[in-house]
């Protein structure tokens, strides 16, 4: 998974004002944390593996939204398999797919309710089976390329389609006749499932790695830069710094796993729809971390984010406990 600055949470956060943004990463960081070209690089190197790998994941997530006068919450515990492959010298394409929900509770905001001109409320856990799937690509690292993410052609039509959807009910509005026509049901029906599907965005996206090598008990701190992409055009440029530290490594089971905690710290602000957004957000994470086979055994990350724009705000929490086992490549 995507820790720290990921844009998961803020997702969430922004539910009631619009159904997405993404990321653009940018700037600086701290001298010393990376090997340059040349560079001699010292430590405990994490990596994910450059070869085909298939594991079963098991998840229990939560989700907690918070101010504006509304109150959101969401539970889940997942099964899925996530399948690495390499794609060039220093490339990974990453597919998932959940095969079981355990526990699905949503209550509040985030629960599905029936509106006036809409179709009955989606089904999340049937969406989240039948539509639980995804790919990107990323670095050896977990650090998901962009662009090559978005030009893959299962993305791409998929974008196509919400953004065709999308265009379809502007156009309808709220004229109350034409969102009884059949097709435009279907179109609300699809949106809903979206929206569903949004809650869960990055459960299966792997963690990202250190770029500098770790030695036991010894932190490295690491400096970045970003802008966030919201919905309106505007760009949020956000400040982060992240604390890694290996805390171990156990051998005793024959098979080197290190035991790595994180701590962020990121802040930005930006104006935004007449006011000044204001984003606040801290992360704790530990890793388990298998170093021969290059592949995660754990994690955990607990996440909190808050936001306002002028006297409006809202709080966000999430929860993501995840455990990996091997399962079958076919």
């Amino acid at each position: 998974m995507r820790q720290a600055r990921r844009i998961a949470p803020l997702l969430a956060c922004l539910l009631l004002l619009a159904p997405s943004c993404g990321k653009d990463q940018a700037g600086t960081k701290t001298p010393g944390a990376e090997g340059g070209e040349g560079a001699k690089v010292s430590g405990n190197l994490l990596r994910y593996a450059s070869k085909p790998v298939a594991l079963r994941q098991t998840t229990h997530y939560e989700l907690k939204v918070s101010g504006g006068g509304q109150f959101g919450e969401a539970k889940a515990d997942v099964v899925g398999t996530l399948k690495l492959e390499p794609k060039g010298s220093d490339k990974i394409l990453a597919r998932w797919k959940i095969d079981e929900v355990k526990l699905l509770e949503l209550s509040g905001a985030l629960e599905p309710k029936a509106e006036e001109g809409h179709p009955p409320p989606p089904d999340v856990k049937k969406v989240l089976l039948e539509r639980g799937t995804g790919q990107f690509v990323s670095d050896l690292r977990g650090e998901v390329d962009e662009e090559a993410t978005k030009a893959l052609p299962e993305n791409a039509a998929k974008r196509k389609a919400r953004e065709e959807r999308r265009k379809k009910l502007e156009e309808v509005g709220k004229d109350e006749a034409k969102r009884k026509d059949p097709e435009v049901q279907k179109l609300l029906q699809a949106a809903g499932e979206d929206q569903a599907l949004g809650m869960f965005a990055g459960v299966f996206q792997l963690f990202t790695l250190p770029e500098a090598g770790l030695e036991v008990g010894k932190p490295v701190t690491v400096e970045k830069e970003e802008e966030v992409d919201l919905p309106t055009g505007t760009k949020l440029p956000m400040e982060e710094e992240t604390v890694y530290e290996l805390v171990r490594i156990d051998d005793s089971g024959g098979t080197r796993i290190a035991e790595v905690t994180v701590e962020v710290e990121a802040s930005g602000a930006v104006e935004f729809q007449g006011g000044m957004l204001v984003v606040d957000q801290s992360t704790d994470a530990t890793l388990l971390f298998d170093l021969d086979q290059g592949v995660p055994v754990s994690v955990e990350i607990e996440t909190g984010q808050s936001f306002s724009v002028g006297e409006q705000g809202q709080e966000v929490t999430t929860i993501v406990r995840s455990e990996f086992e091997p399962a079958s490549a076919s």
